[in-house]
């Protein structure tokens, strides 16, 4: 478990700088409607775009290799620890100063993970998915995902980052359970889990660059960086069917640990609200 939460963390730091980069070529390209392929041509032209994407792909090997080594509700929580390493990141290339509720809202999320990682102390599980399970996946998941990439198409700015970074976020958090199921049975990989995950982790990509072009980069990072453990970890528990403590005591951390998380998603959602109100106009594809 020592080494899972070491190599979660070096993947966090990756994931943390890919992020940065992305949005910083992507904030600069006109904006386009979700997964409309002018976007991606224009990101393909920068080199920097191919070194963040590269660090991104370091990453998922990183948390492959986490996954493999520890249970997905201990590894995907610590992977939120990128959200205080990419914020200043952010900030430097951006040649601004990190406010004050950037750094309050991404220490009280960071804290909330940190709370209910003790508090459930989470088990490994089954290494096994059935079909069955799948389809359960599918008729869960599914409508939730359609129903947060319709509502990209009816907003704007902060709040269309926000829909497109939680339906990645959503998708990023079905391939947590499936990839520790994959790592675990590398004997038979040709099975469905490995096509979940690749149309997953591709559709989820593509819609996280259009989060990063909608809106300033706090706002969509802090939901991706929370949505996404959240999601694997109640996959992970489901379908996985790793154990969480379930004392009242350890109950009562967790709700607070999930309030606290959604308390600082807000603060950094709101102070990019503010930022971006501020900043000028990114240009519009005709």
């Amino acid at each position: 478990m020592l080494l899972a939460a070491i190599v979660a963390l070096i993947s966090a730091t990756a994931f943390a700088i890919g992020a940065v980069g992305q949005h910083h070529v992507a904030s600069l390209t006109p904006t386009a409607g979700a997964l409309n392929p002018r976007l991606f041509l224009h990101l393909m032209r920068s080199p920097m775009w191919w070194a963040a994407s590269f660090g991104d792909l370091f990453g998922f090997v990183l948390q492959a290799v986490a996954l493999g080594l520890g249970a997905v509700s201990v590894v995907q929580p610590l992977l939120v620890t990128g959200l205080l390493l990419a914020i200043p990141i952010s900030a430097a290339v951006d040649h601004r100063k990190v406010s004050r509720p950037e750094i309050f809202g991404a220490l009280l999320c960071c804290a909330g993970l940190g709370a209910f990682l003790l508090a459930a102390q989470p088990t490994a599980g089954n290494v096994k998915i059935s079909g069955h399970d799948g389809l359960l996946l599918l008729a869960t998941v599914g409508p939730i995902i359609t129903v947060l990439f319709l509502g990209t198409l009816r907003t704007s700015g902060v709040l269309r980052s926000v829909a497109l970074a939680l339906c990645a976020a959503t998708l990023f958090g079905v391939c947590s359970p499936l990839l520790s199921e994959i790592v675990h049975n590398l004997h038979d990989p040709f099975r469905w889990p490995l096509a979940a995950v690749t149309g997953c982790g591709i559709t989820g990509f593509l819609l996280t660059q259009n989060a990063y072009q909608a809106g300033s980069l706090p706002a969509p990072l802090a939901c991706l960086t929370i949505t996404e453990p959240i999601v694997a970890v109640m996959l992970g528990v489901t379908l996985l069917h790793e154990h969480l403590k379930a004392s009242p005591v350890a109950i009562t951390i967790i709700v607070l640990a999930v309030a606290a998380v959604i308390a600082g998603v807000a603060v950094v959602a709101r102070h990019a609200s503010e930022t971006e109100t501020a900043a000028p106009a990114v240009p519009t594809a005709a």
